[in-house]
């Protein structure tokens, strides 16, 4: 069977428009960004029952707090973990977006400085995490810890002995690349 031009036409303009929206994806990709750890998908007890995957991810980003060139180069650090079987495609049930209640912590140390921190967030919902923590430049070792419940929780670990779940990921990071980071973006 033939295709007909309608369909090749379709099929062009299909084309065309996955390449530009993939250059468009990568023309908005910050240039400046160091190495980003894989995500890691780990199924963890969900409090309702059964278990839900989590993707625990890290990453070190090249950072100008003034805006590039109006001040020093910083590296911050982003880490969370993210409810993958979360349902949130139904914009009336509110359930994924303010169950369960989520704490993390992310600790830190730069082993190029020796400099180190930690900073713990709680959330409700489908993702638990931090962003923008400046951590100098250098290699680091990241710990995410998160626990779930159907409790609040005020501290990882620190939940009910019910209807909860605690795991840690452990991260190896590079340093930005401070030569890719000054150059142009794009």
């Amino acid at each position: 069977m033939r295709a007909s031009s309608t369909s090749r036409r379709s099929l062009g303009v299909l084309a065309g428009a996955t390449v530009a929206s993939a250059g468009l994806a990568v023309g908005l990709a910050p240039a400046a960004q160091a190495d980003t750890a894989p995500g890691r998908d780990i199924p963890m007890a969900y409090p309702l029952g059964g278990e839900h995957t989590m993707r625990f991810g890290a990453m070190t980003i090249c950072h100008w707090p003034d805006g590039k060139g109006n001040g020093p180069l910083h590296q911050t650090l982003s880490a969370n973990a993210w409810d993958l079987d979360a349902d949130t495609s139904n914009p009336w049930n509110p359930v994924p977006h303010i169950f369960p209640f989520n704490s993390a912590t992310v600790d830190w140390t730069n082993h190029d400085t020796g400099a180190s921190g930690s900073e713990t967030v709680w959330t409700t919902g489908v993702e638990v995490g931090v962003r923008d923590v400046d951590t100098g430049i250098g290699d680091l070792a990241v710990t995410v810890t998160v626990t779930r419940s159907a409790f609040p929780t005020f501290a990882p670990g620190s939940v009910a002995p019910i209807a909860s779940a605690t795991h840690t990921e452990v991260f190896e990071m590079k340093s930005i690349d401070v030569e890719q980071c000054e150059g142009p973006i794009g």
